[in-house]
């Protein structure tokens, strides 16, 4: 039986990248590289995901249809939806919207952040449920707790980092091999692996703490079910947007990888006109609950 719980980790897992979980590998992208000569080189390793970020905050907007597959649980769900997001004035307005099949029931996750708050509404297994977070105040307790740091800042924020801050968490937990060719749909792409940082990695096996921080091999097979071995990001060469992200986990019992969540981008637009229609949001007649508090409160501060 689907609890609400475990509906609500797999529909949330793709947006947030806290959550990782499964699905069968596919055969949909080429493992070596294309036998074509590639004429430019992708950033050094250790400056891709920084190079990726800034190309995306420095876009005016981003439009783009998305695709997502998961198993967790011995279930498998597929879902789509849309990602808006738009640059113009102080804080960025963002639109991400992810239905998933659920039996014979879709999932709805709606994200809208209008420059002032995230709404966060879902509807799942028949219940609908709106949260409201004020993304300004949250700025300003952070500002005053002196908090304002790389680690918490204001693109990492509710509603202000969307697809930056996926990015941004795989920076901060993932160390990337340098980026080599790879084909998606006809196109040829840099793809770049990361694995666990060993301080990560240290937290995720504690029983092998010592090996993970002295970079040894450790026992992956120790990490909880829904956790990859690593993940691989699949970047345009002249746009480096990230078309394709996937979680990777390593089944040794099979000799072989599966690829445990993918998120898909396509159809992709940038620097478009854009409605901003489509970031305001009106509630009706379900009342939201404040969020704002519970927010600061995950990130051990009080208002």
């Amino acid at each position: 039986m689907i609890t609400r719980r475990a509906t609500e980790i797999l529909v949330v897992a793709c947006i947030t990248g806290t959550v990782f979980v499964a699905r069968p590998a596919v055969a949909e992208l080429n493992a070596e590289p294309p036998p074509a000569e590639v004429d430019s080189q992708p950033p050094a390793a250790d400056r891709l995901l920084p190079e990726v970020i800034l190309a995306l905050e420095n876009r005016h907007s981003v439009y783009a249809k998305l695709r997502h597959e998961i198993r967790i649980f011995g279930l498998t769900l597929f879902g789509s939806g849309t990602y808006v997001e738009q640059r113009a004035g102080p804080h960025p307005l963002l639109r991400l919207e992810l239905r998933t099949q659920l039996g014979d029931e879709t999932s709805t996750l709606l994200h809208v952040c209008d420059g002032r708050f995230l709404w966060v509404y879902q509807h799942l297994l028949g219940e609908e449920s709106l949260t409201r977070i004020d993304v300004v105040e949250v700025q300003r307790a952070l500002q005053q707790a002196g908090r304002m740091t790389e680690t918490v800042d204001p693109v990492t924020l509710p509603g202000f980092g969307g697809l930056p801050q996926l990015l941004r968490g795989l920076h901060r937990n993932f160390d990337f091999a340098p980026a080599e060719p790879a084909e998606l749909a006809g196109t040829t792409l840099w793809r770049a692996r990361g694995r666990w940082k060993p301080a990560m990695l240290a937290r995720l096996v504690p029983d092998q703490k010592e090996a993970a921080l002295a970079g040894e091999d450790v026992d992956l097979s120790e990490l909880g079910e829904h956790l990859p071995d690593q993940v691989h990001l699949f970047v345009g060469r002249d746009d480096l947007f990230p078309y394709r992200i996937e979680y990777h986990r390593i089944e040794p019992q099979r000799g072989s990888a599966t690829i445990l969540v993918s998120l898909q981008f396509m159809e992709v637009n940038l620097d478009i006109p854009v409605d901003t229609a489509r970031f305001l949001y009106s509630p009706g007649d379900l009342a939201p609950s404040d969020g704002t508090d519970d927010f600061l409160r995950r990130l051990g501060i009080s208002r």
